[in-house]
């Protein structure tokens, strides 16, 4: 079945909308086999009334004749709360939507009270989650009395058993829309929303009032009246005579409907939230002049309660309250059954761009185009986006690796993407120096092209601090992959510490070695070497395990992918991509007489997109990095006698002939066909 909800609401003008919205949805999940099996499918088992833009009498009739002209008089309909939990003495100076919050429009047809359910709506909803637990999600678009009072009669029974909680209410920046810094449904019952942030177990999605008068929300009451009001249903000829009545005498220009922009953040995520960040929230009950006001705990000393949506797509908002009237040509059934977990992750690439990365870089977007454009894959939990491409100095200085970074981008055709500069240095000045610059000075082997690259592509923010901003919007769901020195990466932990590290999702590195075999010094790795404080940082600080390719298992298969299978098979391929890396390769690997083609960078992506197929073998160990030896500095260190806590899986095992499967795909090799295989695991 998926999912029951129940709607709380104090039906008013954006009530409705939300509630149409709701039945709206419900239908397209009942009416389409192709969402039957969909775990977002829902059915609305109770609208719960209670006070707030009117008594909870008028409520209760402003619902039944919602229901009356969608003609769903089968939804149950039960009476709430009439007086907050404590008795107020404060009164809303401003009835905004009419004492019957409904406009105090007359009405030529009464409603039929005796669809009203007899039992209280605190105890329905008990009833609800005690006969479906956990999969009950509330949708609360009043004062949260009903929900509060709910958990102060049954306690955990309660709380411990309801799925997911979405709140319209509260403020974070402090901004008011009832007293100075308090808003409507908060301060039409603080205590109730005290209770219910102060006693759940998992954070709820809260959807504030500065989100939504943000300045991007510009929907005019002139395309709501003559827009959606010339659908022609009785649903719409309701709404009409009601918001006439309550906008027009006020010269009202903007059209908002808060708690509708709530249901479309809970049908439809991916399109509707943008930003969502995850907080402790608290409300204010004593303050003289912020009593009401929902408090954010910035300092972080607190648990997280809240994902709070800070930022919505008011586009596509415009277009789902659009398909909700039933404006002619606008289908959004389409988009149901996906949610923020449907698209998977995000992903940031780390690299220092030399010809590796490129190909690493390359089989990334190949991997995120097929999931974009495969049916199939639109619900996989591995689909992902690359929000991305953090720089470091490495193969060459960060200045020449975001140069490379954009002709990688403009030879696939993904200027889209964004590329952010990051550290110039490293953690701690290097008395070391590399020796040779194996891929040339550039990064991509001094070789002259013809076009120059858009510099100002490159996004202004640094890399460092672009990382912390990604798991800030996206708490646990953006995967780092970090195919250069370490640089980026730890500074971010020094900068942020737990308050970053918290939140990343996978971490999947290049760089270290675990038999002490070097390929920069006798007993380091490149990347290690290159920044051996970042390795440390890294390794000292992640929270749970991370990925490791080490070198070893690069090098240890390396021999079976030729150059001359490079050059001559990838390299007869006609796309801009390999034209580039063509001149970039042969200028560097053939005046060095080599002979197997090794991309490591290449190896390690392909073990995140495809690890049922790449990756053989890994050991879970501790593992560490040597910074003062005079002949093992930056060597990794791997605590073989298990003493202390695992915080790397390292690969050490890699299937090299399914690799170069991958690779050949990448590179677009007619007849290699790796897409149905992604989405799948270990």
């Amino acid at each position: 079945m998926g999912r029951y909800v129940v709607f709380d609401c104090d039906v008013g003008i954006d009530d409705a909308w939300g509630l149409m919205m709701l039945i709206k949805a419900e239908e397209a999940y009942k009416r389409r086999p192709d969402l039957a099996n969909s775990p977002k499918k829902f059915e609305i088992i109770g609208i719960t009334c209670v006070q707030g833009n009117t008594d909870v009498d008028h409520a209760v009739i402003n619902t039944l004749r919602v229901l009356d002209a969608v003609n769903r008089n089968d939804l149950p309909v039960y009476k709430g709360c009439s007086s907050p939990i404590l008795q107020r003495h404060w009164e809303n100076p401003e009835i905004f939507h009419g004492k019957d919050g409904f406009g105090d429009v007359q009405h030529e047809k009464q409603v039929n009270l005796d669809l009203v359910r007899a039992e209280h709506a605190v105890n329905a909803m008990y009833d609800f989650v005690c006969k479906y637990p956990k999969m009950v999600d509330f949708i609360l678009v009043g004062p949260l009395t009903n929900f509060a009072m709910c958990i102060n009669m049954y306690g955990s029974k309660f709380v411990d058993n309801i799925g997911n909680i979405f709140i319209m209410g509260g403020n974070y920046q402090g901004q008011g829309n009832v007293t100075k810094s308090a808003e409507f449904n908060f301060m039409m019952d603080p205590e109730a929303a005290h209770i219910v942030l102060n006693s759940i177990n998992t954070p709820l999605t809260l959807l504030p009032w500065e989100t939504c008068i943000d300045e991007h929300f510009d929907i005019s009451l002139d395309w709501r009246l003559n827009v959606l009001g010339s659908v022609q249903s009785p649903f719409i000829e309701l709404l009409n005579v009601v918001e006439r009545s309550v906008f027009i005498p006020k010269g009202i220009e903007g059209w908002l409907a808060s708690d509708a922009v709530l249901v479309a953040a809970y049908l439809f995520p991916h399109l509707t939230v943008k930003v969502r960040r995850l907080y402790h929230a608290a409300v204010e009950l004593t303050g003289n002049h912020t009593r009401g006001q929902m408090v954010i705990d910035h300092l972080k000393q607190e648990k997280d309660n809240a994902h709070i949506i800070m930022e919505v797509n008011s586009e596509q908002y415009k277009q789902i309250i659009a398909w909700t009237a039933g404006l002619e040509g606008v289908d959004m059934e389409c988009e149901l059954g996906k949610d923020k977990s449907n698209m998977g992750k995000y992903v940031v690439y780390d690299c220092d761009v030399g010809t590796d990365d490129a190909w690493g870089l390359m089989m990334l977007i190949k991997a995120e185009e097929a999931y974009k454009r495969r049916v199939d894959l639109a619900n996989s939990p591995s689909r992902f986006e690359i929000i991305g491409i953090t720089c470091v100095q490495g193969n060459t200085e960060v200045d020449y690796a975001v140069i490379n970074t954009l002709r990688v981008l403009d030879a696939a055709n993904r200027n889209d993407i964004p590329v952010y500069k990051g550290c110039s240095n490293l953690v701690k000045p290097r008395a070391w120096e590399n020796p040779k610059y194996f891929a040339g000075k550039d990064g991509f082997g001094d070789v002259k092209h013809e076009k120059p690259v858009d510099l100002n592509l490159v996004q202004p923010m640094h890399a460092v601090n672009a990382m912390y901003d990604f798991v800030c919007k996206h708490p646990k769901e953006v995967d780092f992959l970090l195919v250069g020195p370490l640089t980026n990466f730890a500074m971010c932990i020094s900068m942020y510490g737990s308050k970053f590290l918290d939140n990343v999702g996978q971490i999947f590195i290049m760089g270290g070695n675990y038999r002490g075999k070097g390929n920069t010094t006798k007993s380091a790795e490149f990347n290690f070497m290159m920044d051996p404080e970042a390795a440390h940082i890294v390794l000292a600080n992640v929270k749970t395990p991370l990925t490791i390719l080490p070198w070893e298992a690069c090098d240890d298969g390396a021999a079976r992918v030729t150059l001359d299978w490079r050059l001559n098979v990838l390299g007869s391929v006609q796309t801009p991509f390999i034209d580039l890396l063509n001149r970039v390769e042969r200028a560097l690997l053939i005046p060095k007489g080599t002979k197997r083609w090794l991309v490591c960078d290449a190896l390690a992506v392909a073990a995140y997109l495809f690890p049922h197929l790449v990756v053989n073998e890994t050991q879970l160990h501790h593992a560490t990095i040597e910074l003062a030896g005079i002949h093992t500095r930056g060597q990794m260190v791997i605590d073989h006698l298990h003493q202390e806590k695992k915080n790397a899986n390292i690969i050490t095992v890699v299937n090299i002939d399914n690799y170069q499967k991958i690779i050949a795909w990448t590179g677009g090799v007619r007849g290699v066909h790796m897409e149905c295989e992604l989405g799948k695991s270990q």
